[in-house]
């Protein structure tokens, strides 16, 4: 039933058919670790999981290294409290590539390569204080996927940076990001907006909420949303806006995406699926997961419940041309664009709900109703240079973020700036 309403809403907007049947809709869960590092669960128990939930493939990201020292100067390489925990590079990298593709072996859901690292960290307070020894910033956490060579997980830079003399800013997290970006990955930001309070062998680990460092670092490919409560930086005109605006003038040399992260140990922690990155694939492959992340044809949701709305197309239409651009896309227009939207909730659903067009960072079009099925064809004048268009979707039951699609004009129309 859900595909016989994506294609009828495609015909009823008016978007060619073949455009749908190039692309096949994936539904991933991002962020999860399992007993290789701070899960509760094996690969193949999480794989069961997902499988339950309906799931097509899971993003494994358990934690690169979880190793901590403080050394007494002057002798630091002497005397010194070592903590290490179970991590990817502990385990050995290639034991963990080798348990992921067995996944992948077996059948079921998509098992795809990737990991949570922590590039820095300094201490506020030793460990040999009565107090106990305090850490800052260490859940500063960076997301890679694409990696399928051992040496290219045990190369990424982690902990490179002296631990005590303060914060270095940007520094770490810029060397890591342009390490991991030439070995192939696709990097995201995880969970820029939660603060975290932990302990790790009796030392206190604190972190604020980092959204300042997605705007001093460069060339990553974009963050991640976890929960509720924590998305005011992708409503118009706030953070997301500004950085995809960077992009569309010339100040980055990416777009910045979106996609929804679990960050999840356990079912005790929340469903699996309540979190979860859908993406537009051309084959059922891991290959073809993180080609999708990297060129940004995907959305994120968070998802309460079974009457969460569900986003069937989100496409523009070059009216001249009959060309057709999904999220992700950039594509040259020669005059007036159809922006197609499909949207759907469970039968049970009776909340009003938002839908909101956003181009540049302002409120293009915006709508609130009930009904549980709804399709929309607003139209815009071709822009007179790079724009970008993206959608927000608000329910108490669920919210959905759209990747953009960036127009530009035909040179036939006007210069691009």
């Amino acid at each position: 039933m859900q595909r016989l309403f994506f294609f009828a809403a495609l015909l009823l907007l008016g978007s060619p058919a073949a455009a749908a049947e190039e692309w096949q809709k994936l539904r991933l869960v991002a962020h999860v670790h399992t007993t290789m590092s701070t899960g509760s669960l094996s690969f193949a128990e999480v794989m069961d999981q997902a499988k339950a939930a309906q799931l097509d493939g899971v993003l494994f990201t358990d934690s690169l290294l979880r190793h901590w020292e403080y050394g007494i100067w002057p002798l630091r390489g002497l005397i010194k409290k070592v903590i290490e925990q179970p991590s990817i590079l502990k385990a050995g990298a290639e034991n963990y590539l080798g348990d992921i593709r067995s996944q992948n072996k077996a059948g079921g859901p998509l098992a795809v390569a990737g990991l949570e690292a922590a590039p820095f960290y300094y201490w506020r307070r030793s460990p040999f204080d009565a107090q106990g020894g305090e850490i800052r910033d260490w859940n500063q956490h960076l997301l890679v996927f694409g990696l399928d060579a051992p040496e290219a997980f045990e190369q990424l830079p982690v902990n490179d940076f002296d631990p005590y003399h303060g914060d270095y800013q940007g520094k770490p997290y810029q060397q890591f990001i342009d390490a991991a970006t030439a070995a192939g990955g696709v990097v995201f930001w995880a969970h820029p907006f939660i603060k975290h309070e932990g302990r790790h062998g009796g030392i206190n680990d604190s972190t604020e909420a980092y959204p300042h460092l997605l705007e001093i670092t460069n060339g990553y490919d974009g963050f991640a949303i976890t929960y509720f409560g924590y998305l005011d930086a992708l409503e118009p005109g706030l953070l997301w806006d500004s950085l995809l605006l960077d992009y569309v003038h010339g100040k980055r040399s990416k777009p910045v995406w979106v996609i929804g992260e679990s960050d999840w140990r356990s079912a005790q922690e929340r469903s699996l699926a309540m979190v979860v990155t859908d993406v537009w694939v051309d084959e059922r492959s891991p290959k073809a997961v993180v080609s999708a992340l990297r060129e940004g044809r995907s959305w994120a949701s968070i998802r309460a419940d079974s009457t969460a709305p569900e986003l069937e197309a989100f496409t523009i239409v070059d009216e001249a041309s009959g060309h057709t651009a999904i999220s992700g896309n950039h594509m040259t227009v020669h005059g007036k664009i159809s922006i197609r939207v499909a949207l759907r909730r469970g039968a049970n659903a009776q909340s009003k709900f938002k839908v909101t067009l956003v181009k540049n960072g302002a409120v293009l079009h915006e709508e609130e109703l009930t009904e549980n099925k709804f399709i929309r064809k607003w139209t815009d004048q071709a822009p007179s240079a790079v724009s970008f268009y993206r959608l927000n979707v608000e329910d108490v039951s669920g919210v959905i973020y759209t990747n953009p699609i960036f127009i530009r004009p035909s040179e036939k129309l006007k210069p691009l700036r």
